[in-house]
């Protein structure tokens, strides 16, 4: 049986009307991409795979095989923040250390894992928190094994290969909200080193590799398109990102491997989120902390009633920021672990 005409004719009308459609959409978006790039907002934040880039010349940073980078052996600098120059000392590894260190009193040590809020950018190293911990535990020994720019799948290996093998009695392994970011990345283009990265397949962990990375359109439209970076900032600013399953599942896979190197090394830890504001943390950690049934600090639940400054102009913890952590990591280390308190 053959269409009737006036079937074909309302077909042909609704494939008008979509083209149309289609064709109005596409001068829209074509509008806006115009306008955002004209106005220079919103430029999309790549996602770089393994292979792409060659590892740059660093100054104050150097090549480790294991994470990515760390600061250069015996290295020190320094750079401004809020007005005064800070001092950045590596020791004979390339971790940041204290330049005036004294012979600790106690023989516990402590391992830092974390990027640069860890690290402590922006402040002198007896302001970080993990030297304040360390005065505050009787003078314990404190290994600094953070760096800057760190994402999760880094923390993890530098907690893997530079600080469980050091026995310490203590890790802290303290997570910023973009740490989860950086684990999608194989290249830092601010530290401008290749880093390791890692896919779930399965659902289990393995390295990522050149073969791993989307089709050319997709890598074109993520890069080069300001709509796209529109759409990113968008996800962050509603919360979508942290609904992404495949972001979580990924982080929260790194992060249950911490768990079970630290579970087979017998070493105690607190899990640390690093407050975004007083009283903004992060609740995709929060949330993987709760299940995992880990000692964790949120010091955002517990805001200060000081009113001192606590973050600089790029979030990360001033001084009097790192003493509020500190404080808080205290009174879990009271509530949950007292016996690393004291030498009794």
């Amino acid at each position: 049986m053959s269409a009737s005409p006036s079937g074909t004719r309302a077909g042909r009308v609704q494939t008008k009307h979509l083209l149309v459609l289609a064709g109005a959409l596409a001068a829209a978006c074509v509008t806006a991409e115009i306008a955002l790039r004209f106005l220079g907002r919103f430029p999309p934040e790549p996602v770089w795979y393994v292979g792409e880039f060659e590892n740059r010349d660093s100054e104050n940073f150097a090549v480790d095989d294991a994470t990515g980078w760390r600061m250069r052996p015996d290295q020190r600098f320094t750079r401004p923040a809020l007005g005064r120059e800070i001092v950045y000392q590596s020791d004979a590894e390339g971790f940041r250390c204290d330049p005036d260190a004294r012979v600790p009193d106690r023989e516990l040590l402590i391992a830092i894992v974390g990027d640069s809020q860890a690290w402590g950018f922006g402040v002198p190293y007896a302001g970080t928190f993990g030297a304040r911990l360390g005065a505050a535990l009787g003078g314990a020994r404190v290994l600094n094994l953070a760096q800057p720019g760190y994402g999760v799948d880094q923390i993890g290996l530098a907690l893997r290969h530079h600080g469980l093998p050091r026995e310490p009695d203590l890790v802290v392994v303290a997570i910023f909200r973009n740490d989860f970011n950086r684990s999608l990345q194989a290249f830092r283009a601010i530290e401008g080193f290749n880093k390791p990265t890692f896919v779930l397949d399965d659902g289990e962990l393995r390295r990522r590799t050149a073969e791993d990375r989307p089709g050319a359109l997709a890598t074109f439209l993520m890069r080069s398109t300001h709509l796209w970076g529109l759409g990113q900032r968008a996800f962050e600013a509603l919360g979508i990102r942290d609904a992404d399953a495949d972001w979580q599942a990924l982080n929260f896979a790194l992060l249950d491997a911490m768990v079970e190197d630290l579970e087979r090394a017998g070493v105690p830890a607190l899990f640390l989120s690093v407050p975004r504001t007083r009283t903004v943390g992060f609740s995709t950690f929060d949330a993987w902390a709760a299940r995992a049934g880990v000692h964790f600090v949120d010091p955002a639940s517990t805001p200060p009633a000081t009113e001192e400054e606590l973050f600089l102009p790029d979030r990360h913890l001033t001084e009097a920021g790192h003493r509020w952590v500190t404080d808080c990591l205290l009174a879990e280390l009271e509530a949950s672990l007292p016996e690393l308190l004291t030498d009794g």
